[in-house]
Parts: structure tokens; C-alpha cells; sequence
């Protein structure tokens, strides 16, 4: 749970606001940088969360692929 003023608050997805179950979670960056508790629901890591960090592994691995193109 998250406390807010003091009062225990359920816990919720920081990109959707689903219900989060009392244990677990998943990790949202890079999808959403936020606080370091914050998580995020099954769901968002599935189409969200995952995808973002597919793409950023792709994007990198193509530049890491013209670079040594270029050196020779």
C-alpha cells in the first residue's frame, strides 16, 4: 500500500490505475519513469511496458550496428 498524508491508500498501476494485487507488480521503466515504488499492472507491462523496451533494444543494436559500419 501507499501512504498518502498518513493513510494507507491501495495500491494502483501508475500508467492505467488498475488495482494492483497486494504482492508484485511490474517494473514500468522505460515505458513510465516515475517514482521508485511505483508499478505497474500485468496488462500495461504486457503492451506497454515491454514493447517500449523491445524498441529501445532494437534501436540501439541498430546503432551499435552503423557505428562499427562505419570504423570499417
Amino acid at each position: 500500500m501507499n501512504t498518502t498524508n498518513g493513510q494507507a491508500t491501495a495500491r494502483t498501476c501508475c500508467i492505467c490505475g488498475a488495482p494492483l494485487p497486494k504482492f508484485g507488480g511490474c517494473n514500468p521503466e522505460p515505458a513510465y519513469i516515475g517514482e521508485e515504488w511505483e508499478q505497474c499492472c500485468d496488462a500495461c507491462n504486457f503492451h506497454i511496458v515491454m514493447p517500449a523496451r523491445e524498441y529501445i533494444a532494437k534501436l540501439t543494436e541498430t546503432r551499435l550496428a552503423a557505428s562499427r559500419a562505419l570504423r570499417g
